[in-house]
């Protein structure tokens, strides 16, 4: 919604960087939401359960062991790494109109 102005206007590549950093970044309900599934605090934190399913050999509790300042951490790591990677994938090739302010609406 904030940038359908300029979408019309937008390289192939910024369109490619824009979508790939919208769908590396987790929105803030998920993120809640992952953290309300039983996250713990770091200092509950300090060492992995040990039961381990004898049928499966899973660990059901270890999926649940991660502390939130990770998540969000992850979050915000997850934005610069989807551009980098983007431009990577598919280069800027074309003119940019808005590498200057006149560009810009």
């Amino acid at each position: 919604l904030l940038i359908r102005p300029y979408l019309a206007d937008m390289t192939l590549s910024e369109i490619h960087a824009v979508m790939t950093g919208g769908f590396a970044t987790i929105a803030g309900t998920v993120l809640g939401a992952f953290i309300s599934f039983g996250v713990r605090h770091s200092q509950q934190n300090r060492s992995w359960c040990t039961h381990v399913d004898p049928y499966s050999g899973a660990n059901p509790h270890l999926a649940l062991r991660i502390d939130a300042s990770s998540l969000i951490s992850a979050s915000v790591m997850a934005a610069p790494c989807a551009l980098a990677l983007s431009k990577l994938v598919y280069p800027e090739v074309e003119e940019s109109k808005f590498k200057s302010k006149e560009g810009v609406k």
